[in-house]
């Protein structure tokens, strides 16, 4: 995860989530070395990394620079998606009681089977939402679409959960904020959102194995299991979230993964971050005067705004749940969803699934082989990658199906 900035100095300390990472916030975000709170446990040295940037020759892509002449996406995927891309906010503390704020991403998936309802909003008193720092904002948004759907919040299971940073247990204090951009002059959407795993204390049971056939790495351990939670259904025409412009729709049970699909995240960063520090440099072994300040920041797109990061698919798991792909990613990426691009295909997809939602990013993973030489201990291989939770036919499952006495009164 990473956060909005006050503008204001404060010393609140906030936690990223890709996993829990520490970070200290008084005007503008630094980013925390290391690897903190394992992902995996292996024996093959498995570990969870914040950022996991795979090609450095590859740039983020803006908003205004999807057009037709884009490698990667078209103008107009560029543009749907870009209205779909939630921040994430979570509200965390430690035993003490001192506040965090864990940062992520989000999303809404359309429920087709679940007809919409009519409905009346609240009064006015019950349209006013605080956001993280005390600001006032709207939290009903009517928009100009007519075109309503239901639809399922989405997010990585992790960014909601109890968990541990730098052995401090943080339970979450708040329900999660979704915001989504701005578009068309109007002042974007903040709503508060609670998933079914709310502030749940995982459990080493909780623990999923997942194995990549013939691959390196073979059989590994995803900490947090199905890292996929999902919030009720929302329903109510008269609410933004069921505005059939900031949903995706999800490929259906019989959409076949494979390698080579080409993929994208579209990433809404509502906040400062300082992607140029000395850190992110350390974690990734790059040489400050081989890839400069503005190549960094090609790398992780702009702050206030939405980014699209694309790549492809590079493993599939043994059990189909679970893909591995190679977009960049960054802290602040857990949850967003991974959708199918438009372009470079090569027959791998078919056009009616072009821009569909296929899973939910839940983070990177780092494996290093080494080897004893004289006693001193040398890498002898790695591997990086990301990985992803599949979304084919997700919202056909059985809750998600309207109850016997609506399907009676048709």
């Amino acid at each position: 995860m990473s956060s909005p900035t006050n503008k204001n100095t404060t010393n609140t300390s906030f936690a990223t989530n890709d996993n829990d990472t520490m970070i200290k916030r008084s005007g503008s975000f630094s980013s925390a070395g290391g690897s903190h709170g394992n992902h995996f446990h292996s024996s093959g040295g498995a570990t969870s990394v914040p950022e996991c940037i795979l090609h450095t020759e590859k740039g983020a892509v803006a908003l205004e620079e999807g057009s037709d002449e884009n490698q990667a996406i078209s103008s107009s995927l560029a543009s749907s998606v870009a209205k779909k891309a939630f921040a994430l906010s979570v509200t965390v503390a430690d035993a003490a009681g001192i506040p965090a704020e864990r940062l992520g991403q989000g999303g809404l998936i359309q429920c087709p089977s679940m007809p919409t309802e009519d409905g009346s909003p609240p009064g006015p008193k019950k349209r006013k939402l605080s956001d993280a720092y005390g600001k006032p904002r709207s939290a009903i948004k009517h928009s100009s679409s007519t075109e309503r759907v239901s639809a399922i919040p989405v997010t990585a299971r992790h960014n909601v959960l109890q968990d541990y940073c730098r052995q401090e247990h943080y339970t979450v204090i708040s329900i999660p904020l979704m915001s989504n951009p701005p578009f068309g002059g109007d002042d974007g959407l903040i709503r508060a959102q609670k998933f079914e795993s709310h502030n749940t204390d995982y459990s080493s049971g909780d623990a999923m194995e997942i194995n990549f056939p013939n691959t390196s790495e073979g059989r590994f351990s995803w900490k947090y299991g199905c890292d996929i939670t999902s919030g009720d259904v929302i329903r109510k025409k008269f609410l933004p979230q069921t505005d059939r412009n900031i949903s995706f729709e999800a490929v259906g049970s019989s959409f076949e993964y494979k390698i080579g699909q080409k993929i994208g995240m579209a990433v809404y960063r509502n906040y400062e971050f300082d992607f140029t520090s000395h850190d992110i440099y350390a974690n990734h072994d790059w040489d400050k005067n081989k890839l400069s300040q503005d190549d960094i920041l090609r790398l992780f797109g702009k702050d206030y705004s939405v980014s699209i990061y694309t790549g492809e698919i590079t493993g599939i798991s043994t059990d189909g749940e679970v893909f591995r792909h190679d977009i960049n990613t960054f802290r602040g990426c857990s949850g967003a969803i991974v959708f199918l691009l438009d372009k470079n295909q090569d027959g791998l997809v078919e056009d009616q699934y072009f821009g569909k939602a296929i899973g939910v990013h839940a983070g990177a993973h780092k494996t290093k082989t080494t080897t004893d030489n004289t006693r001193a201990r040398s890498e002898s291989s790695k591997a990086n990658f990301n990985i992803a939770f599949a979304l084919a036919g997700f919202a056909d499952k059985e809750k998600y199906k309207p109850p016997p006495s609506e399907t009676d009164e048709k």
